[in-house]
């Protein structure tokens, strides 16, 4: 096996097919390692200072391996950072590989990195599972070749083992959650025309403007002007790709919970092989109190159910209402490998310094603020 490595965004457009098709093979089963989602952040996020650093292992001319990184000029340091981070909000990252090939292929990629040390200080790995084989392999070759290696951040994704019936489900949750989840539904439905709609393929791009449209009204519902992520321009032109993009696929799900013909409630979700990703949900505030939040959320439950999906993920946070649904968690972590010299301690130390600095003032941020800012999804 040899590596290569990609740094041109021509090249990486080029690597579209054998990327897709190793995604495949790996058994991984992530949208968020797609071509197609990692690609086009780099075309929204990408550029300026940064620059591809996608490393593809291959043996002969085929592709067994891939690494999706990149290199991020952050002050003082040079990080290898995977596509995806940050604002996106990409869970269940890793390098991508053949299952049989998964742990030469890790290491071919972490002794090329140590290879290519001379271009960065640190790599700051964000969503690695906390049980995989990344984060063991990546604290071995640390220790083996005298670098700093530190695990921050931890986070726990939800999810949720699909099972045959819809009926089913509902009798692994508590009796008291399960009966005020049918009252408030009955009741709505008294006084109220209620309907579950979900949007997919070109049918769903075209309702992504409503989605956003429900999503601000949320939070300018709470008072905090000019908050949520698709106030940023480059996060919305982002989605606005990924939800052309993905309806092509057969990958997007848009869904509304109406009252009265009016859309209360809705969920941005992804579907992937027999996967939903729950990437965002959506509600008009002035309906908080009939609990369109939770309905809506049983509603798309019992649709995934209905198709026959198996695990509906809803990625990453700590949010309490998960824990009604679910008690099943995959805990994931933020790494950071860094080289161990005095000048890179002294850095690293007054960097630590400015970061508990910048806790001490966040703590005058509203709790509720703060939770929707750690998730990403606001």
């Amino acid at each position: 096996m040899h590596i290569e490595c990609v740094r041109e965004k021509e090249a990486l457009a080029g690597l579209a097919g054998a990327w897709s098709e190793l995604l495949v093979r790996s058994g991984q089963g992530n949208i968020f390692l797609s071509w197609e989602w990692l690609s086009t952040w780099w075309e929204i996020f990408g550029g300026g200072k940064d620059c591809l650093f996608v490393l593809v292992a291959k043996e002969g001319e085929g592709v067994v391996g891939i690494a999706p990184l990149y290199l991020r000029r952050s002050g003082l340091f040079r990080e290898v950072r995977f596509l995806g981070d940050g604002l996106a909000c990409s869970d269940h990252m890793g390098f991508i590989a053949e299952p049989d090939r998964r742990d030469a292929v890790t290491r071919l990629f972490l002794d090329h990195l140590m290879k290519e040390a001379v271009r960065w200080d640190s790599l700051v790995l964000e969503g690695i599972p906390a049980d995989g084989t990344w984060r063991s392999a990546l604290d071995e070759w640390a220790g083996e070749n005298d670098l700093v290696f530190r695990e921050r951040d931890a986070t726990r994704c939800f999810f949720i083992n699909l099972p045959d019936s819809f009926d089913l489900f509902l009798s692994g949750l508590g009796h008291s959650f399960v009966k005020e989840l049918r009252y408030k539904s009955r009741r709505l439905e008294k006084s109220h025309e209620l309907r579950y709609v979900a949007y997919r393929g070109t049918d769903a791009e075209e309702r992504f403007p409503v989605l956003v449209g429900l999503h601000q009204k949320r939070w300018k519902g709470k008072g905090y002007r000019g908050v949520g992520v698709f106030c940023s321009e480059r996060f919305l032109e982002f989605h606005r790709r990924i939800a052309r993009i993905f309806s092509e696929r057969g990958w997007l799900e848009i869904s509304f919970l109406r009252v009265d013909g009016n859309d209360v409630a809705a969920h941005y979700n992804f579907s992937f092989g027999r996967t939903i990703f729950h990437y965002m949900p959506a509600f008009d505030p002035a309906w908080a109190a009939h609990n369109v939040g939770r309905i809506i959320l049983a509603e798309s439950i019992r649709d995934a159910i209905a198709r026959k999906m198996k695990e509906f993920d809803f990625l990453r946070g700590d949010e309490a209402y998960k824990l009604q649904w679910t008690a099943l968690a995959r805990r994931e972590v933020r790494l950071l490998v860094r080289r161990n010299t005095p000048s890179m301690n002294i850095v690293f130390g007054l960097s630590a310094c400015a970061g508990a600095l910048k806790g001490a003032f966040t703590s005058f941020v509203p709790e509720a603020l703060k939770r929707a800012i750690r998730r990403g999804r606001m």
